[in-house]
């Protein structure tokens, strides 16, 4: 079987979807990975086909309309300005996923290409899987949308999900256009898709939430999507830098913060913190700069910075980490087994936040709360034997799942054995 994999977005959307390529192809199937031009290094590294897809989306991101509106907070309006910056080079990536897709037997797509490659499965009468790395957005009595606060009110939970609508009208015309040229008919995709029931997967933990008993029965928590070991260490991303082993052996545990591809939205407030923790403190840091820019980066001897680092393989080596919370990086801290502290930006994040608070492997600040003293007050906390015996009991758990694997046998079983949806029930 030939699959298709759209990943959009940043490392944290493509480096799951690549694990699952790994996965598929390990059980003889050929995949295509269709993404941004940006990460061809990246997915060719791992010796995956690769289509590439117009656009920087880096540079978009670290642009200072972006960065101010990181700095705000407000996911919708992030969310607006992405789409309108993405808008020229979404129309014609866009056909250059259409494209990739005739080539292939079966579609699976991140949540950031949903309502696109929902719209070509459509036409080319083709079957899609989606995978959510945030929480999808499948009503249910469970939990509200990651937008709000945990509640115990079902009727309130349930009618969170009303406020996912708003997605829908910043992406619409976008969706139309596109499907004007595809000569589909014009109607709330996003609607359409959370009622199909299609093959859908949440890839978080089951260590940290469970399946809601309401929801559709081709939705699935499969559990972090992990990239195999033996391939990271071939992988030249994940080259260990040169000289970090001998500093993490010269002293104490040392700290990681990183915010990963969610550039530091406030880098002047963020780097006051980190010259406080290296002057002020005896903590040593490895800082992961990711797609972050910090000018007048300080030489001291706790500090030692990395562009990239195999997370796997550091963490267990760290005592802590510090993050934004993003759906990858905080599943890697937690299968390092060491607490973290979620410095929250927007999306899901806040959410993540809340999450690793309630099952008491961490703890979270928004972004925009953030100090020198609330920071060095929560690696005092989060050093307690009450938070890492926390996170070694539930990392073991987490290490213990193969979300992968059981992803790829669920989409094997959907794509290959199930009859085709009926017309009251489908994507097409």
């Amino acid at each position: 079987m030939h699959y298709g994999i759209v990943a959009q977005g940043t490392r944290g959307d493509v480096q799951p979807m690549v694990a699952l390529a790994l996965e598929l192809t390990k059980r003889g199937n050929l995949v295509t990975l269709v993404a941004p031009e940006n990460f061809r290094i990246f997915v060719e590294g791992f010796h995956l086909p690769f289509v590439p897809l117009s656009g920087d989306i880096e540079a978009i991101a670290r642009s200072p309309k972006a960065l101010k509106l990181l700095k705000g907070g407000n996911i919708f309006r992030f969310f607006y300005h992405y789409n309108k910056a993405t808008a020229e080079i979404s129309e014609k990536a866009n056909l250059e996923i259409y494209e990739a897709c005739k080539h292939v037997d079966h579609i699976i797509s991140g949540s950031m290409s949903t309502a696109i490659v929902y719209s070509i499965c459509e036409k080319l009468r083709k079957k899609c899987a989606i995978v959510f790395l945030s929480m999808p957005s499948i009503p249910t009595r469970d939990f509200p949308l990651p937008l709000f606060n945990f509640s115990k009110i079902a009727f309130f939970n349930k009618l969170s999900y009303r406020f996912s609508y708003i997605f829908w009208l910043i992406i619409k015309k976008q969706t139309n256009d596109f499907r004007k040229k595809l000569q589909l008919p014009l109607f709330n995709v996003w609607e359409k898709y959370v009622t199909s029931n299609t093959l859908t997967f949440y890839t978080m933990s089951n260590a940290l939430i469970s399946k809601p008993t309401d929801w559709p029965s081709n939705v699935h928590i499969t559990g972090i999507f992990k990239l195999p070991p033996k391939d990271r260490e071939k992988h030249i991303m994940d080259e260990i830098p040169e000289g970090l082993e001998a500093w993490i052996a010269n002293g104490t545990k040392p700290i990681y913060i990183g915010f990963g591809s969610i550039p530091i939205p406030d880098v002047k407030k963020f780097s006051t913190i980190l010259f406080d923790l290296l002057n002020n403190t005896r903590e040593r840091i490895i800082f992961g700069l990711g797609w972050s820019v910090l000018p007048n980066l300080p030489k001291h001897p706790n500090l030692f910075p990395v562009k990239y680092v195999n997370h796997d393989w550091l963490f267990p080596q760290c005592k802590l980490a510090i993050n934004h919370g993003g759906h990858g990086s905080m599943g890697s801290v937690l299968r390092g087994q060491i607490p973290i502290l979620i410095l929250s930006i927007l999306a899901d994040q806040p959410y993540n936040g809340k999450l690793i608070e309630k099952n008491n492997v961490g703890l979270h600040i928004p972004f925009n709360k953030i100090s020198a003293k609330k920071i060095r007050k929560a690696i005092k906390i989060l050093q307690e034997p009450y938070y890492v015996e926390n996170a070694k009991a539930v990392g073991s758990k987490i290490n213990e799942e193969n979300g992968v694997l059981d992803a790829a046998m669920k989409i094997e079983a959907y794509f290959n054995h199930q009859p085709e949806p009926s017309k009251t029930n489908s994507h097409t």
